[in-house]
């Protein structure tokens, strides 16, 4: 639905490259993706990769956008640090505002 109404939608996993159900492609290079500069990041897989200091580094240096993590999987620091650029959601943790 989100294709339909013309979103542009890039997908990244460090495992996979074809997501058969959806019919798509998944880019293996993180930087790939965030240099689109996305209006949203959505994490949904706690894949160590997106735990790393050079992924916050990654995300630090795109234009302010809205990430939502869906698992919980920044700790309180990486949370203080993305929030000093991005307005960022936290859904599952109850220590986090």
């Amino acid at each position: 639905m989100v294709r339909e109404a013309g979103s542009k939608i890039a997908l990244h996993d460090p495992y996979v490259s074809y997501w058969e159900e959806q019919k798509c492609d998944v880019e293996s290079e993180l930087s790939a993706v965030l240099e689109s500069n996305p209006d949203l990041v959505i994490i949904s897989t706690g894949h160590n990769v997106y735990k790393k200091e050079s992924t916050i580094d990654m995300l630090m240096a795109i234009a302010p956008t809205k990430i939502y993590d869906t698992i919980g999987l920044f700790s309180k620091d990486q949370l203080a640090t993305l929030q000093t650029r991005h307005q960022v959601s936290v859904l599952g943790r109850g220590d986090i505002n």
